[in-house]
């Protein structure tokens, strides 16, 4: 008597996919399993049922209509693949999306695996921030606070070092008064400290 083994399917490799960093007007996928073949990947809205593995193949939604975003590229075995992915008029900032990714090797596929594609701006949370905008009584020697509503990113990418000299600033009068920053370990409080103390009656 004779038996036949099974091919196994395709694993993604620990912290695969991912979403390797995102700017406004783009975002990089990275995948790699232990087996060589394709990645298929469709993004979709966050409402409805998640697609089928035929689905995603075929680049459409739960509903067989079009994806918002179809992709595909092939992957060697034990090696990141990375991509590069222009959002499109149908990825509009804004709000969030779902991408749904698979990968095949022959005839076999991996799990499906979801990951969250977040384009919408944070915001500042007014009650858990220091001062609120328009506050009169600023001690001299008190620290600023930002609470916001999700954990911060630096804009290409997910780190958050270049914060300090790209996007926040501390004024008076139109010129620049020093300051460190630091941000809590979520992501979502940014404490400025002016270096010196502030001048008193003053706007900032």
């Amino acid at each position: 008597w004779t038996f036949t083994t099974e091919t196994q399917p395709p694993i993604w490799a620990e912290s695969y996919p991912r979403i390797a960093s995102q700017n406004a007007n783009a975002f990089t996928f990275a995948g790699q399993t232990d087996q060589t073949g394709t990645i298929y990947f469709v993004v979709t809205s966050t409402g409805g049922a998640a697609p089928t593995t035929q689905q995603i193949v075929a680049g459409t939604n739960a509903n067989n209509q079009p994806a918002r975003i179809a992709f595909n590229t092939a992957m060697t075995a034990h090696s990141e693949v990375a991509s590069a992915v222009n959002f499109n008029a149908n990825t509009p900032a804004g709000t969030y999306y779902y991408l749904y990714a698979v990968a095949r090797s022959g005839d076999k596929y991996s799990e499906v695996i979801r990951l969250d594609i977040d384009r919408q701006a944070p915001t500042i949370e007014a009650a858990q921030s220091f001062p609120v905008d328009g506050y009169t009584v600023m001690p001299v020697d008190s620290e600023i606070t930002l609470a916001f509503n999700e954990p911060v990113r630096n804009f290409d990418g997910p780190g958050v070092s270049a914060l300090t000299e790209l996007n926040f600033s501390l004024t008076k009068d139109g010129a620049p008064v020093a300051f460190t920053f630091a941000i809590n370990e979520i992501g979502d409080l940014i404490t400025i400290t002016p270096t010196d103390e502030l001048d008193e009656n003053s706007s900032y």
